[in-house]
């Protein structure tokens, strides 16, 4: 499952992490995914926050699938 997060969204509220265990729940149990990646823009104000929480509930930093390897606009996780 490939998710790309909304630009302009509060993801650092309280519900982050039920939401993010929800989308983990939903692409194990009801899509039968083996793996999901998040795409963060690096241009997002809470960039780095955004990324210590996403490796806080187990998700880690990836290599771009992108032939060129090209993560001047995106994270990968």
């Amino acid at each position: 499952l490939f998710v790309k997060f909304p630009r302009a969204f509060d993801w650092l509220n309280d519900d982050f992490t039920s939401s993010v265990v929800a989308l983990i729940e939903l692409a194990e149990d009801i899509l039968a995914c083996d793996h999901v990646f998040v795409a963060v823009e690096r241009s997002v104000a809470e960039v780095n926050n955004l990324v210590r929480s996403l490796m806080y509930v187990g998700f880690s930093l990836s290599p771009s699938p992108l032939p060129n390897g090209n993560t001047d606009k995106y994270l990968l996780l």
